[in-house]
């Protein structure tokens, strides 16, 4: 499975004509066929050469989704979604083609990368921008922020949240925070911007 982040984006799955050989198969583009959203995977015609259409224009009947770059399985069957575009959190159920809003409105705000705690179940959303949290929502839907990233943070946001495999730690970045170290003390030159941080929580989770 994979994102766009576009503000007419898709989400791709590639089906390898081979499990496990990635060199031949299908390339589809999730639809949305009902209002009670029923879903379907219609092809992707193109490749997005030079000089063709983009992909995201060449799956006719694709929906498209406002900002969706964050995505999380949760087990086999459960696809979580980010589209930060609208503000939402949309859960797609593999298993029944069934796509439907998961959590929209505070205390999220920019929802991006995402990740799910193997043996809770819960998802933990960073926020790109707003207040720079990670929140959480358990899966009866109730969310609340986990933690915040506060002072010498401006202007970045929290990205690429992920657990260790003993999902005891959770692994998260503030993209554009100030560094101990930066390029102009490495090699010649300078680097305008702040290179980021890489932060880990210990749980219990």
């Amino acid at each position: 499975y994979m994102s766009e982040d576009e503000r007419d984006g898709l989400l791709y799955r590639f089906r390898p004509q081979t499990w496990g050989d990635l060199s031949e198969g299908d390339l589809e583009a999730l639809a949305v066929s009902r209002d009670d959203g029923s879903t379907s995977w219609v092809p992707v015609r193109g490749i997005g050469a030079p000089g063709s259409p983009r992909t995201r224009y060449d799956a006719p009947g694709a929906k498209e989704f406002a900002g969706c770059e964050g995505i999380a399985l949760a087990g086999d069957d459960v696809l979580y979604m980010a589209t930060k575009g609208d503000g939402r959190i949309l859960r797609l159920d593999l298993a029944r083609s069934l796509l439907t809003l998961y959590w929209e409105g505070p205390p999220l705000g920019g929802p991006d990368n995402l990740a799910v705690h193997d043996n809770t179940g819960n998802l933990f959303v960073c926020e790109d921008g707003d207040n720079m949290e990670v929140v959480l929502i358990t899966p009866d839907r109730h969310a609340d922020p986990f933690l915040r990233f506060v002072d010498g943070h401006d202007r970045s946001e929290v990205t690429g949240a992920a657990f260790d495999p003993s999902g005891k730690r959770l692994i998260v970045n503030s993209q554009r925070a100030p560094t101990p170290t930066t390029f102009d003390e490495v090699i010649d030159g300078g680097v305008p911007w702040p290179l980021g941080r890489t932060y880990m929580v210990s749980g219990p989770f």
